[in-house]
């Protein structure tokens, strides 16, 4: 697994990793670390890669190691454990818990969303949960915003970024077109992390928690403290 800035140097680098692998089977697996190692440090001073690398062959693990820095400001580095802002690639991860909390007969994906969420605009009465994880809610997309790009590299809450469009108009009625909104999938997770009582622990963050924690994974909902997050940055 790869994690990193740049998808164009991301994928090189997985071809890269599975030659390795390939060709130079008889080296040692110190060998191979090493060459590995040694591409990988040309790549950070030569094309700025900034990620952490793990290749592991048959169920043993070969190299797991950070390069670059996960904040230039401080001068702190990119570990093995550093944590990526994956953007929308966590969608899955949320439909996913959503289903097996449905499948478990917690909630319904027909479910209203405003049953989950306090204050709820009044334009978003007739949106369901299935409607936010289809992108056919009609709530605008955050990111096509003209202030997006001025915004996106800010610390903000979830509140905050709710702020954002939830008084904008539908772009049209729900169910009606598919129109990509990461906007939905924002509203999805924070309204399912409210508990279902004052007693009860049920909801995305308990549910993504318990299958994702040990994978080093995390919501935005359950956000740990101490843990090392890779900050985005200009060139």
């Amino acid at each position: 697994m790869l994690k990193g800035r740049s998808s164009a140097q991301i994928e090189p680098l997985f071809l890269f990793a599975g030659l390795v692998l390939a060709v130079l089977n008889p080296l040692s697996a110190l060998d191979r670390c090493s060459t590995v190692d040694e591409y990988m440090n040309g790549q950070m001073k030569a094309n700025g890669f900034s990620g952490s690398v793990l290749i592991a062959q048959d169920g043993k693990v070969l190299i797991a190691k950070g390069y670059g820095m996960a904040d230039v400001e401080l001068n702190v580095p990119n570990t093995p454990d550093t944590k990526f802002r994956l953007a929308s690639i966590t969608q899955q991860f949320t439909a996913m818990a959503i289903l097996e909390l449905e499948e478990d007969g917690r909630l319904s994906t027909e479910d209203p969303v405003c049953k989950y969420i306090l204050k709820c605009p009044n334009d978003w009465q007739g949106i369901k949960i299935v409607d936010l994880l289809t992108h056919t809610s009609g709530i605008p997309n955050f990111t096509d915003f003209p202030d997006y790009e001025k915004t996106s590299m800010l610390p903000t809450t979830v509140p905050e970024l709710l702020a954002r469009f939830e008084n904008k108009p539908l772009e049209f009625k729900p169910g009606e077109k598919l129109k990509y909104s990461g906007s939905g999938y924002e509203v999805t997770a924070p309204a399912l992390c409210i508990p279902r009582s004052t007693t009860s622990t049920d909801g995305i963050a308990h549910s993504t928690a318990k299958n994702l924690s040990p994978r080093n994974l995390s919501t935005g909902c359950l956000h740990p403290t101490g843990m090392v997050m890779a900050l985005g940055g200009r060139l």
